[in-house]
């Protein structure tokens, strides 16, 4: 238990104790008739004040709060009925009628705050649950309408005052049994779910109303305590003292959540600390504070304003800077890392670079090696002059510069239908300085396989190659269709000679060969398909 639940629930004894010795010492003196009732009122705001304080949880709070409004409206209906309303008998009526509607309120509210302890507000409450307060607020509106109907009370004269001759109805009775329901299953559950949740200090709570009840049956058969036959308390004040000693023990307990205590919990904090009020004085301060903190680099100063002053507390960042220090230094060496990785991954790029074009250009000179090897024999021939040497040279250039061509563009392997056309043009370019009427049609567009492009433009030079002596004339047709490349190729020539004609077949094509031929002319069909079979 906190000393601020200690200290109140001394205070509302002793508070109890003054307002009882309050009624007799100023009995009679007229300045000081409702004292008690005003310093009651004083005392139950005083608490409302401290819950307003200390209680953490909003919906508690405000339960609490509401039962303090209650307990402050009924003295305020007691100073009316007893003092104030002498010679209005209806404001006397209804300052009566409103005790019920206090009695009510309570124990509604009492019963809301016992299920507080239990219910999961993320879920719905069951119907059950609903059922007495809502008959209690049903009640309570039937008895503060009783003028209407007297089911709760009937007057047996025409004077309808509190005092008055009157027999209770049926309404009543179930008010009562509703309002006993109401604050016995509050009691009950508080007890139960403390006992759930501490499993001791079970019945601490239990005196407070032992005392009410005690008073209760006391005040029925007119027993209660009296000094000099003056009744030491009304039954109005020992309900408010009794419930807030209950209320406050309730806190005490831990059920009802507040932050009291926390100046040692802050006292006791290793966190340098200290709470400061308007002038700057310090109130509070944690253990070993030497204050005002030293403001360096590895010292920060943080000040937060707060009700009525502000907090100063101070933050070790050393380990943050040399943290810092070492993220800066770890970040230089990636960086020097990193440059030296991409630098190393540069130069192995270029390196894995100029291999691959080595190995191209190896793989160029494999294949055009028959031709360079024409081009050497042909320059150490000593029967013709050079520039009789130098258009077969040409053509055979020509085809060594464009397939040498084709084989860097296949890496991707696919060459369009215009590189092969290109090809050929540029070959029949060169066999025109032979002397050799030349023509060429090409049709059509497309891309297509690579080395399919590469076998249809090696069997045209071949058929260059072998027969260049012999050819008069030369006329090629190429036509590209979809998946298909047809080349055309009339000759005349006197004697001509021919290179092998097996149809080809490679991983991705197929080739088909037609010869149609008369004494000098000759036409060469070449068919190549897409799909390394025939259609």
């Amino acid at each position: 238990m906190s000393n601020t639940s200690k200290r109140n629930i001394l205070l509302i004894g002793a508070a109890l104790l003054l307002c009882g010795f309050l009624h007799v010492f100023l009995y009679g003196v007229d300045f000081f008739l409702e004292f008690s009732r005003l310093f009651c009122a004083a005392v139950t705001a005083a608490w409302g004040n401290s819950v307003l304080k200390r209680v953490t949880d909003r919906r508690q709070r405000s339960i609490l709060l509401s039962i303090v409004s209650v307990f402050l409206l009924f003295l305020l209906l007691q100073t009316i009925n007893y003092n104030y309303a002498q010679g209005l008998p209806y404001l006397r009526r209804y300052a009566w009628y409103g005790y019920y509607f206090c009695m009510m309120a309570f124990s509604v509210l009492m019963y809301e705050l016992a299920l507080s302890f239990l219910s999961n507000r993320r879920k719905p409450r069951g119907f059950i649950r609903w059922v007495l307060p809502v008959s209690g607020i049903l009640l309570m509106i039937g008895v503060m309408s009783n003028d209407l109907h007297q089911l709760a009370f009937h007057f047996k004269g025409t004077e309808m005052l509190p005092e008055s001759p009157k027999s209770y109805g049926l309404l009543f009775w179930l008010f009562f049994a509703c309002f006993s329901a109401l604050l016995l299953t509050a009691f009950i559950t508080i007890i139960i779910r403390h006992r759930q949740i501490v499993r001791k200090n079970t019945f601490l709570a239990l005196p407070p109303v032992l005392l009410l009840g005690v008073f209760l049956v006391l005040n029925m058969f007119d027993l209660t305590p009296r000094l000099c036959g003056i009744k030491l308390w009304q039954l109005g004040e020992m309900f408010t003292f009794c419930m807030l000693a209950f209320l406050e023990i309730c806190i005490a307990i831990r059920l009802i959540p507040a932050n009291a205590d926390y100046e040692k919990l802050f006292a006791l904090s290793d966190l340098p600390a200290v709470i400061l009020d308007e002038g700057g004085t310090v109130r509070y301060s944690s253990s070993e504070c030497r204050y005002p903190f030293p403001d360096n680099e590895n010292t920060l100063v943080m000040r937060h304003r707060i009700s009525g002053g502000s907090i100063v507390w101070a933050v070790d960042v050393e380990p943050l800077n040399v943290l810092n220090r070492e993220l800066a230094e770890t970040a230089q060496r990636i960086d020097a890392r990193n440059a030296y990785l991409s630098e190393e991954a540069k130069i192995k790029k270029e390196k894995a670079e100029a291999e691959s074009r080595n190995r191209i250009y190896d793989e160029i000179t494999r294949i055009v090696r028959p031709q360079l090897a024409q081009i050497g024999a042909m320059l150490e021939e000593s029967g013709r002059s050079f520039d009789e040497k130098l258009p077969a040279i040409s053509v055979l250039c020509a085809y060594i510069k464009r397939r040498s061509n084709m084989e860097l563009l296949a890496s991707q392997g696919t060459l369009p239908f215009d590189e092969l056309s290109l090809a050929i043009r540029e070959s029949l370019s060169y066999v025109r300085t032979l002397g050799v009427n030349t023509a060429v049609n090409v049709s059509g567009a497309g891309i297509y396989p690579a080395n399919m492009l590469i076998a249809a433009y090696e069997r045209v030079e071949s058929v260059l190659e072998t027969s260049l002596e012999e050819i008069t004339d030369l006329m090629i047709f190429t036509k590209a269709e979809p998946g298909e490349i047809l080349i055309r190729m009339m000759l005349r020539a006197g004697a001509l000679t021919l290179p092998p004609m097996d149809n080809k077949r490679g991983d991705s094509y197929s080739e088909s060969i037609s010869v149609t031929k008369d004494d000098q002319d000759m036409i060469l069909s070449f068919v190549f398909r897409e799909g390394g079979g025939e259609k």
